[in-house]
């Protein structure tokens, strides 16, 4: 089993967090780059441990892990009609070209991707916060 990603807190932090992202896309991405359209089943365990002891998911989460991989997949996007289904646009806010660049000095930009698609399908954002800002 491959190891994705990992999150430390210490005892003050854990009584405020009230959502948890962790980043795992950059190390699966071999997951989505096999040059094939082939269907692919991949399990996600979370550990959950305290003082390195594991302890039951649910003692600090309330539903399971969401895990939207297929908002990754960039190889289904090429055939992806917006006017059927969601599709991801990518889009790169670079503060150089919209000369940001002189009180903004790092990271260069950040990527601003959005869906597309037609009403009666739901395309929600992958940040809960910004999904209700939207609505």
């Amino acid at each position: 089993m491959k190891k994705l990603g990992t999150v430390t807190l210490d005892q003050n932090e854990i009584g405020r967090v009230r959502s948890l992202r962790i980043e795992v896309i950059r190390s699966a991405k071999s997951w989505f780059n096999s040059g094939t359209n082939d269907v692919f089943h991949h399990n996600v365990k979370v550990d959950v441990l305290a003082n390195s002891q594991a302890i039951s998911y649910f003692s600090f989460f309330v539903a399971p892990p969401e895990l939207d991989c297929a908002y990754y997949d960039s190889a289904g996007q090429k055939d992806c009609n917006p006017k059927v289904e969601c599709c991801l646009v990518p889009y790169y806010v670079n503060f150089t070209e919209i000369g940001w660049n002189k009180f903004i000095l790092y990271p260069d930009g950040f990527y601003a991707n959005y869906c597309i698609g037609p009403k009666l399908v739901s395309c929600p954002h992958e940040d809960p916060d910004i999904e209700g800002i939207l609505k």
